[in-house]
């Protein structure tokens, strides 16, 4: 009742709780536009429905609920209230559901039951047709409305991204490893580098594509990495991971930061840094 109410995703434990650290993944790793499924089940499915993430972790005090009465919510936007699934959802639903913690985190990419209720639970949520551009009126009231247009990414767009970077970053990695150079990760607060190598001195940002978009992204989060990391990686060497060559253009500006580039030839990694991210 009361997730219905809120339309949000409830936990009882606090994140500082020690329970398999589920309350502190549910506040660390649950991130915007992740699908949250409220079910379970063992025999046969209990459901009360999913929803899209929608804003930061929160807690709430409220009687009753777990440890000094307080709850650990995610906020769902949209949110759907849905009993039953269909009977062609049933067992894979079911297959989805057989564990004993209270948070469990499925990647669809992983599992063929988990994508088939994953695609279910999109197109119930309608988040399907969202791709392409859209068109927002910005300004009303004034005698000419500004028309703006912006890029709106599906999530299963954004999963399939993860899942290209997280192969890139894997393949990379390998790379190194065959030449006896070894990867590692800096952690700040809640956010996390994509790759550091600590004897030279990397710090490396990856994108599943050549898209300015991408790179501009991966530009800020290298900066804002190093930023944090400065007492750890003072001045380090920035690059971006590439899946192929971004074109020259994108190459002279990156240059004119002193951001340089990482990416795949053939069977292997090539940089435009004489060999200092290869």
């Amino acid at each position: 009742k009361e997730i219905m109410h809120r339309k949000a995703a409830i936990l009882g434990w606090d994140p500082n709780y020690e329970s398999d650290g589920q309350g502190r993944r549910f506040r660390d790793k649950v991130q915007q536009g992740d699908i949250i499924l409220i079910a379970r089940g063992k025999n046969q499915v209990d459901m009360i429905g999913f929803g899209q993430v929608m804003g930061e972790f929160e807690r709430r005090p409220l009687a009753g609920w777990g440890i000094g009465d307080a709850i650990s919510m995610r906020k769902l936007s949209p949110f759907k209230v849905k009993m039953q699934a269909p009977k062609s959802i049933q067992e894979p639903l079911l297959a989805t559901l057989q564990h004993t913690k209270g948070f469990v985190q499925k990647r669809p990419e992983r599992n063929a039951d988990v994508e088939k209720v994953f695609r279910w639970i999109e197109r119930q949520l309608e988040l399907e047709d969202q791709h392409g551009h859209r068109v927002a009126i910005i300004e009303k009231g004034t005698r000419k409305s500004k028309i703006r247009r912006y890029k709106v990414t599906t999530l299963k767009q954004v999963i399939e991204a993860r899942r290209r970077e997280a192969a890139l970053q894997d393949d990379y990695e390998q790379w190194l490893l065959n030449h006896d150079r070894h990867l590692s990760t800096l952690r700040y607060g809640r956010m996390e580098c994509d790759a550091w190598e600590d004897e030279r001195k990397n710090l490396i940002e990856a994108k599943a594509s050549v898209s300015r978009e991408d790179i501009r992204m991966a530009v800020g989060e290298l900066l804002h990495y190093a930023f944090l990391g400065h007492e750890i990686c003072n001045r380090p060497n920035l690059a971006v991971l590439l899946p192929k060559y971004p074109g020259d253009d994108h190459v002279k500006w990156l240059e004119s930061i002193d951001v340089k580039i990482i990416w795949c030839k053939g069977q292997a990694f090539v940089d435009n840094a004489n060999g200092q991210f290869t």
